[in-house]
């Protein structure tokens, strides 16, 4: 997310400095959004940027954010005069306190941490697209993060079916293989439909992002939405299949269950996701409807 949005709005100078690093995996960048009140609502943020001299002072604090502990770039949303804005801090600089948070739920590999500014000056540069813009970057970030979200789901979700056919095949139950039972059955091959489905979901998505199409948009919240719901539904399966191996920490399918609750949550819950997809379809709905009624009303 932080990269693309370099690459897109960054001037010159930072992109030559920071891109090639940040591909050959030299460099980490973190999206910096989320605040304890206000959440990942880019309108709603209250971490101010306040002009000094020629850059700005920054003060507030974001927390959940995804690589916190090791970035060495961060991608900071902050209020100026002019509204919501983006810039891009390099996460050494003086006022900056980076804490460790170890104990969210499905994010153990992800490095947490909540980043504090405090009187962290930064030049003018920093700042991506121009001041203001802020919402602008967000909203294009966070759907490249919905996106993200929706095609690890799909990994959870191969990796449940592939878990629960390797399990199933060998496990035997009152005399007979797991396999045959049609109980079993049945949840196998939900999971190979809401498989295929979500595949598709997601292809349909990027293949209209390579296209610069903006119902992109919503066909990534749906995406999202569908397959953060199949991954809960299908992690739970996989861990009621495996009984009380299933229950373990050590199992696979214990993460797996973890980490797809989570993906019901960020970068938009799936009461968000929800949301913009009735939106959508009743603005959709009332641009194809106008047309036909205005012509009714006239003849």
């Amino acid at each position: 997310m932080a990269s693309m949005m370099t690459a897109r709005w960054a001037g010159e100078q930072t992109r030559r400095e920071w891109l090639p690093r940040m591909a050959a995996g030299d460099a980490v960048a973190a999206f910096c959004l989320t605040e304890p009140e206000a959440g990942s609502d880019a309108a709603s943020i209250t971490m101010t940027a306040r002009r000094s001299g020629e850059g700005y002072l920054l003060d507030g604090i974001k927390r959940w954010i995804t690589g916190g502990q090791i970035a060495d770039l961060l991608l900071v949303f902050a209020r100026t005069e002019r509204g919501p804005t983006a810039l891009l801090v390099e996460a050494d600089r003086a006022g900056i306190e980076r804490i460790p948070i170890d104990d969210m739920l499905g994010t153990r590999a992800s490095l947490l941490a909540e980043v504090r500014f405090r009187d962290c000056w930064v030049p003018r540069s920093a700042v991506i697209a121009t001041e203001g813009a802020g919402l602008l970057v967000a909203t294009t970030a966070l759907d490249l993060g919905r996106y993200s979200v929706a095609c690890g789901c799909v990994g959870i979700l191969q990796a449940c079916l592939d878990a629960c056919v390797s399990y199933t095949a060998k496990r035997s139950q009152g005399g007979a293989v797991l396999r045959e039972h049609q109980l079993v059955r049945r949840l196998i091959s939900e999971m190979v439909a809401q498989l295929s489905a979500e595949r598709l979901l997601c292809r349909h998505a990027g293949e209209l992002k390579d296209q610069g199409d903006p119902a992109t948009v919503t066909a990534t919240c749906i995406a999202k939405y569908v397959a953060a719901s199949s991954a809960v539904r299908v992690a739970g399966d996989a861990v009621q299949l495996l009984g009380a191996h299933g229950c373990s920490t050590s199992a696979s399918v214990s993460r797996y269950f973890r980490d797809a609750k989570i993906m019901e949550i960020i970068e938009g819950s799936t009461q968000i996701q929800q949301l913009m997809i009735a939106e959508d379809a009743y603005r959709r709905g009332v641009d194809e409807l106008l047309p036909v009624v205005g012509g009714r009303s006239a003849a």
